[in-house]
């Protein structure tokens, strides 16, 4: 008797089965995570911001720095060694080269070196020397006359009020120098400017001088 062949499982079987274990016959799978919550940056709290520092007031002219004007360098450095002869130039001592002697803090233009003489008192006196040096007069002429152009215009400026400076006559020196001096007019106090073709006494060598100290006397004019 012949056999009847074997049944395969049918196909709707297969699809229950698959059915079953997509709706939960699986093992339970975890939730996603939850995102966390946005959070708005906070921005840090303004700091105040320090006012800048106010400048400082300008300090007042003075009698030295009125008379300084740029670029003209021998009446910036006249003034204040004038402004000081009343004290004996005490405030433009550097350095003492003798007992009676100090080195000048200040050296106007035209000069090459300076010094204070003949005490601590009134009677004291700020000399500079300098321009050409030569054994005799003619070659330093014209170094003298520049110089003492340079002094004539800075002695007519309106910086020097209350004074008004005049020039004398000029003095003779000897060996055939020359001297132009400069007061004040009028009673107040004030130094005389001396500016000299001097020859030195024992080098016999010629050069400039500048000096500023008490007030010369005058001397008439000569005819």
């Amino acid at each position: 008797m012949p056999t009847s062949p074997r049944r395969r499982p049918s196909s709707c079987a297969s699809l229950l089965l698959l059915l079953l274990a997509a709706c939960g016959g699986g093992p339970d799978t975890p939730p996603p995570p939850t995102p966390p919550l946005a959070t708005t940056a906070t921005a840090p709290p303004a700091t105040a911001t320090a006012a800048p520092p106010e400048p400082a007031p300008a300090a007042l002219p003075t009698a030295t720095t009125a008379r300084a004007r740029p670029g003209d360098e021998l009446c910036t450095a006249l003034g204040p060694i004038v402004d000081s002869e009343p004290e004996g130039f005490l405030g433009l001592r550097a350095s003492r080269a003798e007992p009676q002697r100090w080195n000048g803090a200040i050296v106007p233009a035209g000069f090459a070196d300076c010094w204070i003489e003949d005490g601590l008192g009134a009677g004291a006196r700020y000399v500079c020397t300098g321009g050409a040096v030569d054994a005799t007069p003619d070659p330093v002429v014209p170094s003298y006359l520049g110089l003492l152009g340079a002094v004539e215009a800075c002695l007519a400026q309106p910086i020097w009020y209350p004074m008004t400076w005049r020039r004398d006559a000029d003095r003779p020196a000897p060996q055939g120098g020359r001297q132009a001096i400069w007061q004040v007019d009028g009673s107040t106090p004030a130094p005389s400017i001396v500016l000299a073709l001097d020859q030195h006494p024992q080098r016999q060598l010629w050069f400039v001088r500048l000096t500023v100290g008490p007030a010369a006397p005058a001397v008439a004019p000569q005819g």
